[in-house]
């Protein structure tokens, strides 16, 4: 596990998750979530961050999004899991 940090393109997180080999998570608060997201992404907001939440996934490519970035880092940074 490197926990390199990787942005990549939507294209690229639905391709992913399509395959089974990732998982997209949307770290936006809920109301952001219900008002618009990429089709199957879950929502797990960056204010209830805890790491287990994201061990049931390690084997998996996630593919973190928020609105601008200043969410997601920080996640992807405590998490200690593969992106």
């Amino acid at each position: 596990m490197n926990n390199e940090i990787r942005y990549i393109s939507y294209r690229d997180a639905l391709a992913a998750q399509k395959s089974g080999s990732g998982i997209i998570i949307d770290v936006r608060e809920p109301a952001e979530f219900r008002d618009g997201h990429i089709p199957y992404a879950i929502n797990l907001p960056s204010t209830r961050f805890t790491a287990e939440d994201y061990q049931s996934w390690r084997h998996l490519k996630v593919c973190l999004v928020c609105q601008t970035g200043n969410r997601a880092r920080p996640i992807a940074q405590k998490s200690k899991i593969d992106y």
